[in-house]
């Protein structure tokens, strides 16, 4: 009896932790508990891409569960799915810790942000040709909006003259030239995407002293840019500055010129920078080439 006692005993006894096994179920579920992290609403969390789809992306963020993505507006998820492949490294924002279905929801905005201003930063520095939908117009300018579903402004002078001016609807080739991520303001420029070609052949066809006819394409506080004909459907951008309007001092340069009046202009030289002409009740008109 007393054997069968001592065996009774030992058999009771935890078994040996040593192996690291667990001993109970309830130090089981401690363990398991253990290996989850615990998340707060507002908190970012790092994750990997386990599922893809137009309908559903899910993360691995080393929880009890995937955690869903929500975006609400659908261009945001046609923009991630573009960019993401299963396996890939994200980080998200946490909109609600558990579900009722007891997922993670999470979305991806921050991340999409903060990678769309990243190639914004180098396509400015490159000065790569992008190309945006002009959106609307708006006083001074256009509002267009690029691939990546960014939206800027691209101002009536950096316009190219050789484009017909109905421009909403279109699509268009367009350099970023002002960037401001802080106040998220982006500013494009149509005309500088074929400045090179455009004055190789002004040099060509425009002589000093020569005298032509363009077309007002904007009037801005400081002047008026217009459209230089450059023959077989070719134009060039052009500057008359305020200073160079009329011999007396102009005051209001919007009562004396409207977008698509004819003006005459003299030809007295180019130069690669702004457009500058004469004009008005002005003899000697200049021209150079932005």
């Amino acid at each position: 009896m007393e054997e069968n006692s001592n065996r009774k005993v030992q058999n009771s006894k935890p078994a040996n932790t040593s192996s690291g096994h667990a001993t109970s179920m309830a130090e089981l579920l401690q363990r398991q508990k253990a290996s989850f992290i615990s998340v707060k609403k507002g908190e970012t969390v790092k994750g990997r891409v386990t599922k893809l789809s137009p309908t559903e992306i899910l993360l691995d963020i080393s929880g009890k569960a995937n955690a869903v993505v929500l975006e609400k507006e659908k261009r945001l998820m046609k923009q991630l799915l573009g960019m993401l492949k299963v396996g890939d490294e994200v980080t998200a924002s946490v909109l609600n810790p558990e579900s009722d279905l007891g997922y993670t929801v999470v979305s991806l905005r921050r991340f999409l942000e903060e990678n769309v201003w990243k190639k914004l930063e180098e396509q400015k520095k490159a000065q790569e040709k992008i190309s945006v939908l002009v959106r609307e117009n708006t006083k001074g300018g256009y509002i267009v909006e690029a691939q990546n579903t960014i939206t800027g402004f691209l101002p009536n002078s950096h316009i190219s003259a050789s484009q017909n001016q109905q421009l909403v609807g279109k699509t268009i080739e367009v350099v970023i030239v002002e960037l401001d991520r802080e106040n998220k303001k982006v500013i494009f420029s149509q005309k500088a995407v074929s400045g090179d070609a455009d004055l190789k052949k002004a040099k060509t066809v425009l002589k000093s002293g020569s005298k032509l006819t363009v077309t007002v394409i904007n009037v801005t506080s400081f002047g008026i840019f217009v459209s230089v004909p450059l023959g077989e459907g070719t134009f060039i951008d052009g500057l008359i500055h305020i200073s160079e309007v009329a011999w007396d001092k102009v005051e209001n340069i919007a009562s004396m010129f409207n977008q698509g009046q004819e003006i005459e202009v003299v030809v007295m030289g180019l130069s690669y920078g702004i457009c500058r002409f004469g004009g008005g009740g002005r003899e000697g008109l200049g021209w150079g080439e932005v």
